[in-house]
């Protein structure tokens, strides 16, 4: 069995080679042979005759091919036959205009038409056969015949043909293969043919990017027209379509040397017409070619970007294509018009590092004094990224159900544009010379990210806020020495509105973050504060002015029924208490300590006023009517009424008494 089994198989695989293989190399060397006659110089034999032997060979093969193919059991055979001939009646129509041994048609008009006319002889006859193997035998026999006469620009003209008539064919017929061997083909000529033209000098041949980008147009068309591609091919005309696109920006980078406006001109428009062909591509429900081609459009183009423009031009550029491609994708559920919106949005930080070591590096000192910035030209930038950002995120966050994509998808790139926005926010913070301004900024980071966490109740703006918050804070205390008035009170004011407008929309029911948020704010701001006022008061009035504080922090706390601003006024006259036994004691006979020791004296009355007014903890318990049974009560009877006192001060809390909800 197994001995029989491999007969079988040695006879199937010589029957391959005896009947294909020497078949097609049969056909190629006939070929081949009559491309030698008319390139050889003979002494009787003229140009004409020479070209009359090609036509009358070529016209033998394909009849005798087309006599052959009538027969099922020799088709195979015929359509190589006629493959082959076809191929020698391209070469001779090319050697009549580009052969110099048998040049005898002079005008390029009539030789491009030739040209045109054998290739759609060629493509009639193929459709007729419907053999892809004869039209991929037809395509290497051409490619190969014209290549004989070595490299030249002119040879592009039929290799631009081959490409036509292949894409055409490929289309009708849904020859993938095909498609596929002629790109190699053409393209592999069109640079063996331009090679000799490489622009080692400033000096430019403008055929080869000609030629170059008629090339990669006829293939884009042929590939994007793919509309019956089956799902089984589909993969590799995505292949396809990624190598045209690749050999074209290759053969523009190569041949194009020291023409770079038009180089780029050229990408930009080539980026273009991918661009337009994705919404076509999608409309016949091609997905996966739709992807593929915009997102080789939006790489040409940046590739342009890249190429005509540097430095912050390019950094502006790409944040307004962030912005556009970001709200097509969401608006029109592109992917990969998202995708490189992110790409983008990534690429954006590098890039703005790298400009700035560049500035560093001494480009213009000036930038680092104004406006107080360091490298003002790249803070300009990033403010504008941060608008852009935010605003982009703000865009997916209202129009989340809007959009055609998923409203979950929508949420996920709103939060990264955030965080982005955030991460470029203090790369721009850090570029503020003044300590006191940038932790000023930071704070200003923070809690603008707090509110917006009570106002719409995501986690995610509490940690983002959290982070500035800390950082400001962290700041702010390693430097000090070095605090300058007007930023760190507005840093302080910035805490107490957070800490109000938290408590403002705090629910009954509130979350422990709120709670969180509301005290950390209050008693850093106080802190702060005090620290502010150790700095900066004359230390003759610093008393007075700590009473002040603690005066106006209790008042805060009654007005707007804060314990925490209670808790805070009580730890400041605390602390006054101290200052003021321990301090100023020791200099109780000038003028200033005195004037402390009495506005500290009114503070301290005006608070436990205030404390005896709102919260009756300190008022006298009446005695009871009859004086005489209060003197005779037993020890049981005093030990109760303690008692009934020491309830009553419980349950007199200031949201419950009288004189509050007057107030």
């Amino acid at each position: 069995m197994s001995t029989s089994g491999s007969l079988t198989q040695e006879k199937s695989l010589e029957a391959r080679i005896g009947l294909y293989w020497l078949h097609r190399l049969g056909i190629a060397s006939l070929v081949l042979g009559f491309a030698f006659l008319m390139m050889y110089s003979f002494q009787y034999i003229g140009p004409v005759m020479k070209l009359l032997t090609g036509i009358v060979a070529s016209i033998a093969l394909i009849a005798t091919g087309k006599l052959m193919a009538t027969k099922d059991n020799s088709r195979w055979y015929g359509n190589g036959l006629i493959a082959g001939g076809w191929s020698l009646a391209y070469f001779t129509a090319y050697a009549a205009h580009f052969l110099p041994s048998v040049a005898v048609i002079t005008s390029m008009p009539i030789e491009t038409t030739l040209l045109i006319a054998v290739a759609g002889g060629s493509l009639a006859s193929a459709l007729r056969a419907d053999s892809e193997l004869m039209a991929i035998f037809s395509v290497t026999l051409a490619a190969a015949t014209i290549l004989l006469s070595g490299p030249g620009l002119f040879s592009d003209i039929s290799f631009l043909v081959i490409a036509i008539s292949a894409s055409i064919l490929g289309n009708r017929k849904s020859w993938t293969a095909l498609f596929a061997w002629s790109m190699i083909a053409c393209w592999a000529g069109h640079f063996y043919c331009s090679v000799q033209f490489l622009p080692f000098g400033s000096v430019v041949n403008p055929m080869v990017p000609f030629f170059l980008s008629a090339l990669w147009l006829t293939f884009t068309v042929g590939s994007g027209y793919s509309v019956r591609t089956s799902d089984r091919a589909r993969n590799s005309v995505t292949v396809l379509v990624c190598m045209n696109a690749a050999a074209f920006a290759a053969g523009l980078l190569i041949f194009n040397q020291g023409i770079m406006g038009r180089t780029a001109m050229t990408l930009a428009a080539s980026g273009t017409v991918y661009l337009l062909m994705t919404k076509w591509l999608l409309n016949n429900q091609q997905e996966q070619l739709g992807t593929i081609h915009s997102l080789i459009g939006l790489a040409l183009i940046n590739c342009a970007k890249t190429l005509h423009y540097s430095g912050l031009t390019v950094m502006a550029l790409d944040i307004t294509q962030i912005a556009v491609l970001a709200i097509v994708g969401l608006k029109y559920n592109i992917k990969s018009f998202r995708w490189v919106a992110v790409v983008l949005a990534c690429a954006l930080f590098p890039l703005w590092f790298v400009g700035l070591s560049g500035d560093v590096a001494g480009m213009n000192p000036l930038r680092q004094t104004v406006f107080g910035f360091y490298h003002f030209e790249y803070v300009k930038i990033a403010v504008f990224a941060v608008s852009v950002l935010s605003a982009l995120a703000y865009f997916c966050r209202c129009h989340a159900h809007t959009c055609s994509c998923d409203p979950n998808t929508t949420a996920r790139y709103g939060n990264f544009f955030f965080i982005a926005a955030n991460l470029m926010t203090s790369l721009a913070v850090e570029n503020i010379i003044e300590p006191s301004w940038r932790a000023l900024a930071w704070a200003v980071q923070g809690v603008t990210n707090h509110w917006l966490f009570v106002k719409v109740k995501d986690s995610l703006y509490f940690v983002i806020g959290s982070g500035a918050f800390v950082a400001s804070v962290a700041f702010v205390g390693q430097n000090v020495p070095d605090w300058q008035s007007i930023p760190i009170s507005l840093m302080i004011l910035a805490f107490y509105a957070t800490h109000g407008y938290v408590s403002l929309n705090e629910e009954p029911k509130s979350q422990t973050l709120l709670v969180v948020l509301k005290r950390l704010y209050a008693v850093t701001a106080t802190i702060l504060l005090t620290n502010l006022l150790f700095q900066k008061m004359p230390s003759n009035y610093l008393s007075l002015s700590l009473g002040m504080e603690g005066l106006l922090l209790l008042s805060a706390g009654f007005i707007a029924r804060d314990g925490m601003f209670r808790l805070c006024g009580l730890i400041i006259m605390a602390l006054l208490t101290g200052k003021l036994l321990f301090v100023d004691m020791a200099n109780y006979n000038t003028l200033e300590r005195i004037v402390s020791f009495i506005g500290a004296g009114f503070a301290f009355l005006f608070s436990s006023w205030a404390y005896a007014r709102f919260t009756r903890a300190f008022e006298d318990v009446k005695e009871p009517a009859d004086h005489q049974e209060h003197e005779e009560a037993d020890n049981g009877q005093e030990v109760q009424e303690v008692e009934e006192v020491e309830e009553s001060a419980q349950k007199s809390d200031f949201t419950s008494s009288p004189s509050l909800s007057s107030l």
